[in-house]
């Protein structure tokens, strides 16, 4: 089972696919107030409640700011705090024991259409 988490400003959501199908999927509003701490009590609970049912192989993240990908390390968030330099993917990864792949989630969209979306079968592809 894969893991997909997609955190922006205003919602974030989550998602268990078995292949190409998805089998759950969660959505909630961002506590912007809340900051990092409250999103990572989110994150935490689903996968908690979620990780009983299904056993994660891996997991990927599509995180609303810039992310180096590099390092797999969020630089910053523009729309809540305490994101500054921290390692998501560690602790998604401390969570689910699956190893773990973090970018920005502009990047996620535009490979998620290119192989099953919209943009399928189109070479180059522009995605705005």
């Amino acid at each position: 089972m894969i893991l997909a988490i997609d955190i922006g400003g205003t919602k974030f959501s989550m998602a268990v696919f078995d292949g190409r199908r998805m089998v759950r999927r969660e959505s909630r509003a961002t506590d912007a107030a809340g900051g990092r701490e409250w999103m990572l009590g989110r994150i935490g609970e689903i996968v908690s409640a979620w990780r009983r049912e299904f056993g994660f192989e891996r997991c990927g993240i599509g995180f609303g700011g810039p992310v180096d990908f590099a390092a797999q390390r969020v630089v910053l968030s523009t729309h809540v705090g305490g994101w500054r330099d921290f390692d998501l993917c560690g602790f998604v990864r401390n969570l689910t024991g699956a190893p773990t792949i973090m970018d920005n989630d502009a990047n996620a969209g535009a490979i998620g259409e290119a192989e099953f979306g919209a943009g399928k079968g189109y070479s180059p592809l522009f995605y705005m």
